[in-house]
């Protein structure tokens, strides 16, 4: 043998790679020799051997399921790929979806069962792909070996295929455009499963400048024009099917019918309709007589088919007429379908017969479901005639604020699990919705927004739309968009309410000013803080022409979250109005952030790791919009503040009690003030608020979780031990980074306070709530939940004035309250458990892992640039 040779190449790959022995490579390469033998070739036969078969000519083995065992064995999961439209699929101006859509064919696999029989009919033989047959060649080797001596004799069979070809005709009209989608996944469906030996595709294509009325056919990948008589296959082994919606003019004016009463003389063929069967007399079907079809033998075409029961006749001479079955992508109607095609005599499948002699009308009626009428008019026509599910996916349309496909499927996926793909059509063709803009072939589906006809129609329907039915849809459209437009969801829902002056206000297509204002015309009929968030969306989308509302500057920065090993997974941008609150020249100002109204679940779930029990029962807290100082007070505002010396404002007298000006343990100016009291807190607050004019104070317990876990939309309800995300890290914080929370790598133990802002904020734009210091709350301690207020406010049920509003007037009150309080979000001294957003505990006494960090109402807030 050559060095080098193929044979040498192939036998070193086998046993470097695959660790084959020296008997198994020659094994092999004796079985792929021998296959390449010809049968005739073979001389030696023994006398026990059954003589060769006949030659195959690819005709059928029988008309019947054949008794031995089906060469198509029944699928045991979906091996069809998702829908996701990647950006492969698109322009290269727009974004990508990151995240697979919702199937837009419900139950595929179920769709492959019902056709499943058709692969089973009568099988064909073909001999250009040979298998080998172990049984046979166990049996001949036994026979002919040699003693002693075992040669084996291989048999090999021609494999055996479906009986049919399918060729698939897709209608290419206008309409279509919303079950592109659709068809995709059919095709995937008809040519993964087995059950047709080829899948050759054909197309309709509407005529250019004939609005419709006339139509060429393609034939092949390439879309090559060709004539109806080249769609006909002389073997008879080909079904037809035509997937369409039958609403275009050449449809209802019988041109398209002409074209089917040619193949249906030749071949099985049948109408794949998109829409339901209570909708098929409104489109071009209506020209035919609807019946049921039967038949006691396979037929060979369309026209063998003996009609069982007129449904709805119309003079049609039914014996001369053009017999067409009809069918939806529903598993059971399939399943009639193809018993009727394999002769089952019980089989009965629906479909229309057309009169032979007048297929062609002069009345094109493709507007039919677009006449002119007002808007409650429109709501009570598709009323009428819309199925339950179809009017429920109606109600849910209405509070999503803008509508595209996707966005129809995921709401369809998510809260009509039961529903089928061809609801959708019922609402997109009931006369309630049209396409924003000019509908091409090379305008993708996914990317088409569609709008009311009228916007009043949204405001008749949406008064029967439960509440929890217009949050979820608000929810999951809001997560589509972000996505689309490269954003998380707390980026996006900032957007709508703080809309940035300098960003454009369409973005890949989608008007922001008009989500937003959908999205608060839905968000009021829900009441109470709700409504306050969607008319805080309208004064920032349409502001009153009298109102001159003094604009905050933007804190830009971007937050990080992490998984369980403490891996980043992914990084936000946010952008957080803000005011400083100067003090001196020489030191930073007080960073006031803008916290956003809003609602949260206080308290950590039964399920979150190392949880106590002072922390429950969760419970849902709806907390107004306040702001909070970015970082917790350093020192030197501290000094700024406490010392009896000139500063910003002069001076700043003792309000109630003396400040210690340097008590802190570990020195810097940019560290946190440490070992304060809450007494010598709530002082500072009352110095403060005498400078300013603005009632600076502690946040309180429920403030500062709220601001800790940063979920700026009431709409979201998510729980994550940390603002990060699933755990901690010294990366991430300052804390004993020696102690692990869940699965992330030992970190760095500090053993001292950081500067602020060493670290990522949250989406809030806060700094240092995990760690460092623990932070003073104006509560006085509680042992758990019961009976926590679910207003925001401070939980003191013993005192009920405004002493916790106005620090100042209130301060020899405040300064006297000897009980323990609230401390939240834990120190560079403990482990990353007793960081967690939830956790909490009660000190009378200030320590060198205690501070604090202020907070201001809304309504306090002015004059904010005096």
């Amino acid at each position: 043998m050559a060095k080098g040779s193929s044979v040498e190449r192939l036998i070193e790959l086998l046993g470097k790679d695959l660790q084959l022995t020296s008997r198994e490579i020659s094994e092999i390469i004796w079985l792929a020799l021998e296959r390449r033998k010809n049968p005739e070739d073979e001389v030696e036969q023994t006398e026990d051997d059954s003589p060769p078969p006949e030659p195959i000519n690819k005709t059928p083995v029988s008309t019947q399921a054949p008794s031995q065992e089906p060469l198509i064995s029944e699928p045991i999961g979906e091996i069809v790929p998702k829908t996701g439209h990647q950006s492969s699929h698109l322009s290269p101006n727009v974004l990508p979806i990151k995240v697979p859509d919702a199937a837009v064919i419900r139950h595929p696999l179920d769709l492959a069962r019902a056709l499943l029989p058709l692969a089973l009919m009568g099988q064909m033989a073909d001999d250009s792909e040979k298998i080998l047959n172990e049984i046979a060649t166990a049996e001949k080797t036994a026979k002919q070996s040699i003693p002693g001596k075992l040669l084996p004799v291989p048999v090999f069979e021609s494999v055996k295929k479906p009986y049919f070809d399918l060729l698939l005709v897709i209608d290419g009209s206008e309409s279509m455009i919303f079950w592109r989608g659709v068809t995709d996944e059919l095709k995937k469906v008809l040519k993964h499963y087995g059950i047709f030996r080829n899948v050759i595709y054909g197309k309709i294509k509407p005529k250019k400048d004939t609005n419709e009325a006339e139509f060429e056919l393609c034939l092949g990948k390439r879309e090559r024009v060709c004539d109806p008589k080249e769609f006909i296959d002389s073997g008879g082994h080909r079904l037809i099917f035509v997937v369409s919606d039958c609403v275009t003019d050449y449809w209802h004016n019988g041109k398209m019918l002409e074209v089917l009463k040619l193949w249906s003389k030749s071949h099985n063929l049948a109408i794949v309709q998109m829409l339901p069967d209570w909708l098929w007399l409104r489109t071009g079907l209506g020209l035919g007589a609807l019946v049921k079809f039967a038949s006691l033998n396979p037929p060979h075409t369309s026209q063998d088919l003996s009609i069982k029961q007129v449904l709805i006749w119309t003079g049609i001479d039914l014996d001369k007429g053009v017999k067409i079955p009809v069918i939806a992508l529903e598993a059971k109607i399939m399943r009639s379908w193809s018993s009727l095609v394999m002769g089952k005599g019980a089989a009965r499948s629906i479909g229309f017969v057309f009169d032979s002699n007048s297929l062609t009308s002069d009345s094109p009626d493709s507007q039919t479901l677009l006449e002119p009428l007002n808007p409650e008019e429109r709501v009570q026509r598709f009323w009428v005639s819309a199925s339950p599910s179809a009017r429920k996916l109606a109600r849910l349309l209405v509070a999503a604020p803008i509508i595209t496909l996707p966005i129809v499927r995921i709401i369809q996926h998510t809260l009509l699990p039961r529903s089928h793909t061809y609801q959708i059509a019922e609402v997109f063709l009931g006369g309630l919705l049209k396409p924003l803009t000019a509908i091409t072939p090379e305008v993708h589906p996914d990317r088409v927004l569609f709008v009311f006809v009228d916007e009043r129609i949204r405001d008749i329907i949406l008064d029967g739309v439960p509440m929890t039915d217009s949050i979820t849809v608000l929810d999951a459209v809001s997560r589509h968009v972000a996505r689309r437009l490269n954003k998380s969801l707390r980026e996006f829902s900032a957007l709508l309410r703080k809309p940035n002056p300098d960003q454009e206000q369409i973005q890949d297509g989608i008007d922001l000013k008009a989500f937003a204002l959908v999205q608060a015309k839905v968000l009021k009929r829900l009441g109470g803080d709700y409504t306050r968030f969607a008319e805080e969306i309208e004064r920032e989308w349409q502001p009153s022409p009298t109102e001159k509302p003094t604009p905050l500057p933007i804190f830009t920065a971007e937050t990080v979250y992490v998984d369980r090993r403490g891996k980043e997974v992914t990084r936000e941008t946010i952008n957080i109005p803000y005011y400083d609150e100067t003090l001196t020249r020489e030191i930073e100002p007080i960073r006031m952030m803008a916290i956003p109204q809003g609602e949260f679940w206080m308290g950590s779930p039964e399920s979150e790791e190392g949880r106590f029990d002072d922390e429950s029962p969760q419970h849902l807290v709806k907390i107004p919009a306040f702001f909070m100082s970015q970082t917790p007070i350093t020192q030197a505002q501290w000094r700024a503040v406490s010392e009896a010396a000139p500063s910003a404002y002069a001076s700043l007298p003792e309000e109630g009690r003396r400040l210690e000006p340097d008590p802190s343990g570990f020195k810097g100016d940019d560290l946190p003030v440490e070992q304060v009291t809450w007494q010598d807190a709530i002082e500072f607050c009352a110095r403060l608020s005498r400078a300013t004019g603005r009632k600076y104070r502690l946040p309180n317990e429920a403030e500062w979780e709220y601001a800790c876990r940063a979920i700026p939309n009431p709409l979201v309800k998510e729980s994550k031990p940390f603002h990060f995300g699933e755990t901690l890290t010294s990366n991430l914080a300052n804390y004993d980074g020696t102690e692990i929370y869940q699965q992330e790598a030992k970190g760095e133990y500090k053993k001292k306070t950081t500067p602020v802002r060493s670290f990522s904020p949250n989406a809030f734009g806060l700094y240092d709530m995990h760690g460092n210091v623990w932070e003073w709350c104006l509560d006085p301690w509680h042992g758990n939940y019961e009976g926590a207020p679910e207003d925001g406010k401070v939980w003191d049920e013993k005192n009920n004035d405004n002493r916790y509003h106005n620090i100042l007037d209130n301060i020899n009150v405040l300064i006297e309250d000897d009980r323990t309080h609230v401390l939240r979000g834990g120190s560079w001294y403990l482990d990353p458990l007793d960081c967690r957003s939830a956790y909490r505990v009660n000190y009378d006494s200030g320590y060198s892992y205690v501070g604090f960090r202020l907070a201001l109402s809304f309504q306090d807030s002015s004059p904010l640039h005096s």
